[in-house]
């Protein structure tokens, strides 16, 4: 699917802040794209699409705040494209 658009959805089970959540692809250990949250998703939902990223190993990283108790949150996720 080199070239396709990919999805990033990461589900929560409360709302979260979407002005100050984040996600990046990572590899090789550093950020190869910052990606941009929908801002007006679901309340629970992060949600961001781009172009997939080439062929190879990578790791979603995520980051949000929730609300209304305020805390932070971050986790990585590994996945792989296909050649």
């Amino acid at each position: 699917m080199y070239g396709a658009n990919a999805k990033y959805l990461v589900g929560f089970d409360g709302p979260i802040d979407h002005a100050r959540s984040r996600q990046a692809i990572l590899r090789d250990g550093h950020v190869a794209e910052r990606l941009n949250p929908l801002q007006d998703g679901a309340v629970d939902n992060l949600f961001a699409s781009m172009p997939a990223p080439e062929p190879g190993h990578h790791v979603l990283h995520w980051s949000v705040k929730s609300i209304p108790d305020q805390g932070d949150s971050d986790r990585l996720i590994s996945f792989s494209v296909a050649r």
